[in-house]
């Protein structure tokens, strides 16, 4: 606003609580009350802390992984050429990706323009070449996700994402996306475990 730009303001601030910073100084009805009741005492408070910095790190370090194996993959791997529809896949799928983001966000996003274009072909490409090599790696290990195993790791994830269903957290997604998806797990966990790794 021009007209309240560079004035002085006073700012009226309510100070409910203050927390103890040392969890052997908190209290159980500052919990309660820090968390609208969610956790009635400090035993509560700092097993949930425990299990989501937990669970932190585990997604970390398998990003990290994941991270590692598509580096190293693609320093000595060898890709020809890239067949178009396999591009194509990618480009639509990043494209639906960012227009329901920006929907989440209520904002537009012109994924027409050239800037959009171009990061979503050199995404696509990426993604095409690293879906060839992880689908020759899985298929010279016989590395596959049949219907059974599928289902039980879609099950799986939507409980750890506190879906009521599987078909809940598919919504218009394909479940064939999925096993993409869970197929580079395994080719990952299965490089990791074979090859030659130095944790730091």
């Amino acid at each position: 606003n021009a007209d309240l730009a560079g004035q002085d303001v006073v700012f009226t601030v309510t100070v409910n609580f203050i927390c103890a910073s040392n969890s052997s100084e908190m209290v159980d009805s500052e919990i309660e009350s820090f968390t609208d009741g969610t956790y009635h005492n400090v035993q509560e408070f700092l097993d949930f802390c425990r299990e989501y910095l937990e669970a932190s790190a585990k997604y970390n370090y398998g990003v990290a992984k994941e991270n590692a194996v598509i580096s190293q993959l693609d320093d000595i791997a060898t890709v020809s050429a890239l067949p178009k529809s396999l591009v194509d896949k990618y480009s639509l799928q990043l494209t639906s990706t960012m227009e329901a983001q920006a929907a989440n966000y209520g904002v537009d996003i012109d994924t027409n323009s050239m800037d959009s274009q171009t990061y979503i072909q050199m995404s696509a490409e990426t993604s095409a070449r690293q879906s060839m090599i992880f689908q020759y790696i899985a298929a010279k290990e016989n590395l596959s996700i049949d219907d059974a195993e599928l289902e039980e790791k879609l099950t799986e994830m939507a409980s750890e994402n506190n879906y009521d269903t599987v078909e809940d957290m598919l919504g218009d997604r394909d479940k064939e996306e999925f096993r993409e998806y869970f197929l580079y797990e395994k080719v990952v966990d299965f490089i990791y475990e074979n090859g030659n790794v130095t944790e730091y």
